[in-house]
């Protein structure tokens, strides 16, 4: 390869399922070391909560395909007034810190069954056990699917705007409550969810 690393630009004409396999093209050309700059899609052309799905699902599979970085556009604007400079933010900002804060110092480790129609994937850390799941329902149905397993002794359910609760359980396992909106389920023992994916 002529560089040691590459920038690619995803436009939001990319699907996020797409990203694995688009970084897999360039290491098999003989980069092994790909980052990924997202591009912001348009909060006027699209509707709130699918754009921040979106969003949030294309810096999750980001990680997933093993990018060296994810690199994300400034997700504020500021303007200057008489009456001084004023910032407004877009609402990225808090999906991506708290994407960015659960998943910045764990590895994907792999795909997790959790139901049918839904995507999970399973993050670790390297130096020890613990760990967390990212999960949604495939498509842009806003029908909430229950979905009861066994995920371990107290996680909690983390949403897009970084509110944690506490997912109740009964005797079959844990009652998750998931939607097109991706969360984040932890903390886990990634030796025990492995353990199940075998199942």
């Amino acid at each position: 390869a002529p560089v040691d690393e590459i920038v690619l630009t995803v436009p939001v004409t990319t699907q996020s399922h797409q990203l694995p396999s688009y970084l897999d093209a360039f290491r098999k050309a003989g980069y092994p070391r790909v980052s990924l700059a997202l591009a912001a899609s348009d909060s006027e052309r699209y509707q709130r909560l699918p754009r921040l799905a979106d969003w949030a699902t294309r810096i999750i599979l980001s990680r997933v395909s093993g990018a060296e970085s994810v690199l994300v556009p400034q997700p504020w604007r500021s303007r200057v007034a008489e009456s001084g400079i004023t910032i407004s933010f877009d609402e990225t900002l808090f999906v991506t810190r708290t994407l960015a804060r659960e998943l910045s110092d764990l590895q994907c480790v792999g795909p997790v069954w959790l139901g049918h129609g839904v995507e999970a994937w399973l993050f670790g850390d390297t130096h020890s056990d613990e760990g967390v799941i990212a999960a949604w329902t495939k498509g842009a149905d806003s029908t909430v699917r229950t979905v009861v397993c066994d995920v371990g002794a107290c996680p909690r359910m983390i949403d897009l705007w970084g509110n944690a609760t506490t997912i109740p359980k009964t005797p079959e396992g844990s009652v998750l409550p998931l939607g097109f909106l991706p969360v984040v389920i932890g903390p886990v023992k990634v030796s025990r969810i492995e353990l199940m994916a075998t199942f």
